[in-house]
This record gives C-alpha cells, sequence and structure tokens, in this order.
C-alpha cells in the first residue's frame, strides 16, 4: 500500500512514458504499482492515446471531449492530492 507521504506521480510524466518519451524513476515506478489512484489514471492516458492514434489512422480525429475532459478531472484530483 501507498506511503501517504510518498508524492503521486505526476501526470505529465505518465504521459511521458505512456508515448515512450521517458522511463519512469526507481520511486515513481514502484509508487505507480502500489497506486491504485496513479496507476487508474496511467491506463486512462494509455487508452486516451489509444484512441488519438486510432482517429488518426482512420483519418479523421474522432477523440471525444467528455473523454479528454475525464482523463483531465481524473489527473487534477490526484494532483490536489
Amino acid at each position: 500500500m501507498r506511503n501517504d507521504t510518498t508524492p503521486h506521480v505526476e501526470p505529465l510524466v505518465l504521459w511521458q512514458n505512456a508515448c515512450g518519451g521517458s522511463d519512469l524513476s526507481r520511486r515513481d515506478y514502484q509508487h505507480l504499482i502500489a497506486c491504485t489512484d496513479c496507476e487508474t489514471l496511467a491506463g486512462e492516458i494509455t487508452d486516451a492515446l489509444d484512441d488519438i492514434e486510432k482517429a488518426l489512422t482512420a483519418g479523421a480525429f474522432t477523440l471525444t471531449l467528455p473523454k479528454a475532459v475525464q482523463v483531465l478531472a481524473h489527473a487534477a484530483k490526484i494532483i490536489a492530492n
């Protein structure tokens, strides 16, 4: 279980990692596998990126605003904690 003194993984770091841009630090990785909030956000980010890729591959950008807002709202909630 997560230690309450351990800060969450920054959403931007999760986004960069999901895009293949950077590796997680050891601390971030250990936190991610122990924190359901961060794990859920990482999954939501991955799903959003998959939706973007599918839309671009299909030739039309169809990512719905509610899906993007949902991911951003969850990120804001994690940052606030």
